[in-house]
């Protein structure tokens, strides 16, 4: 018969882990947003504060760090920012806090999301 004991311990430390872990705070009223992008069979994840999604995604554009995206190139991320005025995020239609929007270059294209996020 196997006991729960290892479960048990390895349960307390998880627990005792979680309550090192504390909420963040609205960094002076400035929305949170995640966002996700699909790209060239990735998936790659971002979190930023803005005022609006219109305006993190076009942080989110101007920020992406081409190292860290398998098959992104300078060239590629700059056709993503010379897309931003065609890009613009469309609502989800019955979703809450959550945009969509694409990127196409000449040679890929990036499907985007926008969750506006708590920070809880």
């Amino acid at each position: 018969m196997r006991t729960a004991e290892p479960f048990v311990a390895f349960a307390s430390s998880l627990a005792a882990d979680a309550l090192a872990v504390r909420a963040l705070k609205e960094h002076e009223g400035v929305p949170l947003f995640t966002v996700p992008m699909e790209f060239k069979g990735g998936t790659y994840l971002s979190q930023l504060r803005a005022p609006s999604p219109d305006a993190a995604l076009e942080t989110w554009a101007r920020d992406l760090d081409v190292k860290n995206i398998e098959g992104m190139t300078e060239t590629v991320k700059r056709q993503f920012v010379e897309w931003l005025p065609e890009a613009r995020p469309t609502v989800v239609a019955g979703l809450k806090s959550t945009w969509c929007s694409g990127f196409v270059g000449s040679t890929t294209s990036a499907l985007v999301h926008i969750f506006r996020t708590t920070d809880r």
